[in-house]
């Protein structure tokens, strides 16, 4: 399945830094298989949904990956508007 994954490395920047279609089986996988893609070991942001026009699915901060340790939190739709990014 493929899912448009965007990541930020700096919370306080409005455009993702990494943003890219991905197939993985899950949302979780996409953001870790971008993440490794591009040597990312943390990211503040992850966005992740089916297409780059809707709503994302699975929005995360704090976002940690080193090896087989992985965490983040769920971040709150509310907190953050969605910008459609063509």
């Amino acid at each position: 399945m493929f899912f448009w994954v965007r990541l930020w490395v700096d919370i306080k920047v409005a455009q993702p830094t990494v943003q890219a279609y991905v197939q993985a089986p899950s949302e979780g996988h996409a953001v870790v298989q971008l993440m490794k893609k591009h040597h990312l070991h943390t990211v503040d942001r992850a966005w992740v949904s089916r297409s780059a026009k809707v709503e994302p699915t699975v929005r995360l901060v704090q976002v940690c990956v080193r090896g087989k340790y992985r965490s983040w939190r769920q971040e709150l739709s509310f907190m953050t508007q969605h910008i459609p990014t063509v």
